[in-house]
């Protein structure tokens, strides 16, 4: 088993690290304690640490899926269609993408068609302003 220790305050207090394992996701995990002594003794302190993983490997807690800023939308539909999408009858299934396309993914992205036309085709003079078009229909 890995193990690391680090100086994080003053001559005496350590971070000590042991190697658990990964999570169902694939992520590393690692044992985290906070150590006050010599450098000496909390290498003593790690080596108990790894000891002890080593000899009863604990298990690795699982995350549960936490919403806040970092969630994308695509985690959110895959976390709502996994959540009881298939206890939804054929009809609101059709109804909940159709308000999916019309209105949400209209409004948080926009997909483009794009033409690419030989050298020469298009005046410099008149820039971006006659070679993009927004032909989204807008829904007041």
């Amino acid at each position: 088993m890995a193990g690391s220790a680090r100086l994080i305050r003053g001559d005496d207090v350590w971070e000590l690290r042991v190697f658990v394992g990964r999570d169902s996701r694939g992520r590393v995990r690692h044992l985290h304690r906070t150590f006050r002594g010599s450098r000496r003794a909390a290498e003593h302190e790690l080596a108990r640490l790894i000891a002890a993983q080593d000899a009863v490997p604990a298990p690795v807690p699982e995350e549960p899926i936490r919403w806040g800023p970092t969630t994308t939308l695509n985690d959110a539909i895959k976390a709502w269609t996994e959540n009881g999408w298939e206890d939804l009858s054929p009809k609101t299934r059709r109804d909940y993408e159709s308000t999916w396309e019309r209105h949400i993914k209209s409004s948080i992205g926009v997909t483009c068609k794009v033409v690419v036309k030989a050298e020469g085709e298009l005046p410099c003079s008149q820039g971006n302003a006659v070679r993009v078009i927004d032909r989204r229909n807008r829904a007041n």
